[in-house]
């Protein structure tokens, strides 16, 4: 069963009875409405890859089999995803490193939110470019986005990059 207060807290969830695409289907859909990858799918398969054969500016592109850095997924939708769910159903010698919610918000003071809230951020996908601030609100819950393969900073903020790192 999905604790949301766990959920909400901590930035992910784990389960062990997912056995299945359609187990993993019913459990986004429970969470919420899917939104559809890029390329159309419900469901993308993410494999390894030493980046050769994939989309130039891709994480795995730029760093292969590498540690990818902090990074937002879907920080290039308008409304990044508030939850990303992803099943794996083979054991895999790969490791994830997070940040969890409650992390962030002990390390980030009003101070850099405000800084964060002003700062502009060019990006750029296969879609086109439009610009950006890190930060956002919805439904009152605050939320980040950060992609240093696609966003820039710009104007007088060329400075501001955050600075998160896993404690």
């Amino acid at each position: 069963m999905l604790e949301f207060d766990d959920l909400k807290s901590n930035g992910f969830a784990t389960f062990s009875d997912i056995c299945s695409i359609n187990d993993l289907i019913g459990l986004a859909k429970s969470i919420g409405k899917i939104r559809l990858h890029p390329n159309g799918e419900e469901v993308a398969r993410l494999k390894s890859s030493d980046g050769t054969n994939s989309l130039t500016g891709t994480f795995s592109n730029v760093f292969g089999l590498a540690a990818f850095p902090f990074h937002t997924d879907t920080a290039f939708w308008e409304l990044p995803a508030r939850y990303v769910v992803m099943g794996m159903f083979e054991n895999s010698k790969c490791t994830t490193n997070y940040i969890s919610v409650s992390d962030i918000d002990k390390s980030i003071s009003g101070e850099l939110i405000n800084k964060a809230e002003k700062a502009i951020y060019l990006v750029k996908t296969f879609e086109g470019s439009k610009y950006t601030i890190p930060v956002f609100r919805n439904n009152g819950v605050l939320g980040f986005r950060f992609d240093p393969n696609i966003m820039t900073p710009v104007g007088g903020m060329k400075n501001f990059t955050p600075a998160l790192q896993p404690l």
